[in-house]
């Protein structure tokens, strides 16, 4: 009698006491066991999984963001531009680069940019140095 307890002991210790599902992994697709009571809580297989899309998920809506401002920094120097057309016009080449720093001065002002490099991304759409603008 005290074998027979003692098996359906064991039997009883190593069976699952909450019932399991199996999800897949949202980036590899490798299926992996999830208790019932909480198959929303993972959705990836390894840590390394999880690292690897969420660094791909940031990637994508940084550079969603970052295209959507600088349309909104292109559009302000085109319409300064416009504003300032007679100030453009007339000004020497070798005085672009004070003419245009109250331009530089209202974008960081207004924008919090501070970069040249980043200024000439938005207007150029890549960057493409500092000096290639002064020649607009």
């Amino acid at each position: 009698m005290i074998a027979f307890n003692r098996s359906n002991n064991f039997k009883y210790a190593r069976q699952p006491r909450v019932e399991r599902i199996n999800i897949n992994c949202l980036l590899c697709g490798n299926e992996f066991v999830v208790t019932l009571n909480n198959p929303k809580g993972r959705k990836f297989c390894s840590e390394h999984c999880a690292r690897v899309y969420h660094g791909k998920k940031g990637n994508e809506v940084q550079t969603k963001n970052s295209d959507a401002h600088l349309k909104l920094v292109k559009e302000y120097i085109y319409n300064w531009s416009l504003d300032n057309r007679e100030l453009v016009l007339n000004t020497p080449y070798n005085k672009i680069s004070t003419t245009l720093n109250a331009l530089f001065e209202q974008i960081e002002n207004k924008y919090n940019i501070k970069d040249k490099r980043t200024i000439s991304k938005a207007i150029f759409g890549k960057d493409k140095g500092r000096k290639k603008y002064y020649y607009i």
